[in-house]
């Protein structure tokens, strides 16, 4: 959705249509289209016959964001760029690889899956430039 994103913020059951209309069964949403509320995306969703199993979450508050991202039915969360404070943070990035996160009301936890950096050399010393984290939802055993 984030190449359609200016369409998409003008008109999005229109841009929903098109994208059902061409074949798309499934979709990756963006932090600007969660401004409507969960039950009200997922339903526009459906309406157009589409589902939206992941989507890009910035990572400032990212655990309050976790039971919105289980009511959309996300089953994979994206933070596609750490904050730039945790750029050259190697310790944090390390923490975060081996995290879970449960979500307070979602009934599901949240273990990081998959991680990438991007980097840069500066005069021979490595110098993260950016960061992506790949979180996967897994149901909570009662």
């Amino acid at each position: 959705m984030y190449t359609v994103r200016e369409q998409a913020e003008q008109n999005l059951p229109a841009v929903l249509q098109a994208i059902s209309k061409i074949g798309y069964q499934e979709v990756e949403l963006y932090w600007n289209l969660y401004s409507h509320p969960a039950p009200e995306l997922r339903r526009m969703l459906a309406d157009h016959g589409l589902r939206a199993p992941s989507g890009h979450v910035d990572y400032k508050g990212f655990e309050r964001k976790l039971d919105y991202a289980h009511a959309l039915g996300f089953e994979y969360v994206v933070c596609p760029m750490l904050p730039k404070s945790m750029w050259n943070s190697l310790d944090g990035f390390k923490r975060l690889l081996t995290s879970s996160i449960a979500g307070e009301r979602s009934h599901a936890s949240w273990e990081c899956v998959s991680a990438s950096i991007t980097t840069i050399t500066n005069s021979g010393a490595l110098a993260m430039s950016a960061a992506s984290i790949r979180w996967l939802r897994k149901p909570i055993q009662s």
